[in-house]
């Protein structure tokens, strides 16, 4: 019995050291210069996608994709044949200036899959660390194997900070991804694992150095990138209940206050919506605050529902639309006869509209078709002010991604297939910016209890209404 413990010991090793080594060698695989010039043409074919008269060239300007683009095919001449790790680190560059947040180009490939080793690497490769950074510091949250709030200080002794800010200097060109104007961003390791594993050289191990909230002294943990037994991604971190209500209504003094929550359904009911819009209307609010600090995925159609609750004629909805268009007759031109909409189309604000002053709350969760509403409601100035922190995402920016596999050395791409253009037709470098900006609250707070953390910014929020309107 002692015998077989320590074959099943040495089985383990054996197997964690060949995912090591087979990963080694598939970073190692060379490939002449003709065929890595293929997979260049490949990538420049798909940045070129032409919807709505725009294309991936939108921020990084022809111009310099093409200055990017030669230096690179000269290099692999010069080379003559490469490796795959150097032919990833040097086409990357070309990835990460396009400035398309929905890109992500990968050392994971097709070869992998192809030989049924796709999970074997992808768990190789792990990082499974989630970090938000305050004020030039990182902490760690949401991160089963580390504690929570701990100050994370360096990975295998280089500065956490510097990993997040060169990573984003490499991936987006700007430090507005990096920190907004409140010093706040989200940095979740494992979304560029690939890129942060080859660029610094970590290997099976890496030794995390913290310091646990309350305390001033650091400590250090060893984490495996690749667990031979255990390599389910879900018991790496802990994910935030997403079974929330979508829309909250609640009455603060003669205030209305709709909050539009994380994840919003697929589905659009709209007797809901029409109940809770004739609530505020018997409430007799003339004031309606909107709510979308924390709406991190939603849908245009949702929002466009929503629009027909507090105007009716013509508005300016999309950057690609020319004119303005008559908002009822365009929703329910796109609406009518969907599975996902249910209740008829034509009672979206029947007799409830509201016509009082409207304020909205945007954040640094603000991501996504929120940002797409945000922008519809500044630029139609039908939101009185606005206030809360820099959005998450761009008014204008890249989205609907679509995977691709490269021809030859099978890397794994994931490019933006539609421009999403602001309605002032600007290249916006950075999120939309409230009227006036509220700082977030401590990360302890923000992190145990978002809802705690949510009403202290609702209630400067009010505050700010009222010094507007001492009325």
């Amino acid at each position: 019995m002692k015998y077989l413990f320590y074959l099943i010991i040495l089985l383990i090793l054996h197997v964690s050291g060949e995912a090591q080594d087979s990963l080694d060698n598939y970073l190692q695989t060379t490939f002449p210069a003709f065929q890595l010039k293929s997979d260049l043409h490949f990538i420049r074919q798909k940045v070129e996608f032409k919807k709505y008269n725009a294309s991936g060239f939108y921020f990084i300007g022809k111009k310099r994709f093409n200055f990017l683009y030669d230096s690179i095919s000269q290099v692999i001449e010069h080379e003559k044949e490469m490796t795959l790790k150097d032919f990833y680190l040097l086409t990357s560059r070309l990835i990460q200036e396009l400035q398309d947040d929905r890109a992500v180009y990968s050392m994971v490939g097709d070869q992998l899959k192809k030989e049924n080793r796709l999970r074997q690497m992808k768990d190789a490769i792990r990082i499974p660390i989630y970090s938000v950074v305050m004020n030039d510091t990182a902490y760690i949250l949401n991160s089963k194997l580390l504690p929570d709030h701990a100050q994370l200080v360096s990975i295998d002794g280089i500065p956490a900070t510097e990993i997040i800010k060169n990573t984003f200097k490499d991936v987006y060109q700007d430090n507005w991804h990096y920190l907004n104007n409140n010093g706040f961003g989200a940095f979740p390791f494992y979304l560029r694992y690939i890129y942060i594993y080859v660029k610094y050289g970590f290997r099976e191990t890496i030794t995390v150095t913290y310091i646990p909230h309350g305390k001033s002294l650091p400590e250090k943990q060893e984490i495996k990138l690749y667990k031979p037994i255990d390599t389910s991604l879900s018991k790496a971190f802990i994910y935030p209940d997403r079974k929330n209500k979508s829309l909250e209504l609640r009455f603060e003094e003669d205030m209305a206050i709709l909050k539009v929550n994380g994840h919003t359904p697929f589905e659009i009911n709209i007797d809901t919506i029409n109940a809770i819009f004739s609530t505020i209307k018997e409430k007799n609010s003339q004031t309606l605050i909107i709510d979308i600090a924390n709406c991190t995925l939603s849908y245009d159609y949702f929002w466009l529902t929503l629009l027909n609750y507090f105007h009716e004629g013509e508005i300016s909805l999309y950057g690609y639309q020319k004119e303005p268009v008559d908002l009822n007759k365009y929703t329910v031109k796109h609406l009518r006869n969907k599975d996902y909409v249910k209740g008829k189309v034509s009672k979206i604000a029947d007799d409830c509209r509201f016509n009082g002053d409207i304020y909205l709350v945007m954040g640094y969760g603000t991501r996504s078709s929120a940002v797409t509403f945000a922008d519809i409601m500044t630029y139609n100035r039908l939101a009185t002010a606005t206030f809360g922190q820099e959005t998450g995402d761009k008014a204008s920016r890249y989205d609907h991604p679509l995977h691709y596999y490269l021809p030859v050395t099978g890397l794994s791409l994931y490019l933006s297939s539609m421009l999403v253009k602001s309605l002032d037709q600007t290249k916006h470098t950075r999120g939309i910016i409230p009227d006036y900006q509220i700082n977030l609250e401590n990360i302890k707070t923000y992190h145990e209890n978002k809802e705690q953390h949510n009403a202290l910014i609702l209630q400067k929020v009010i505050q700010k209404i009222k010094k507007l309107d001492p009325s």
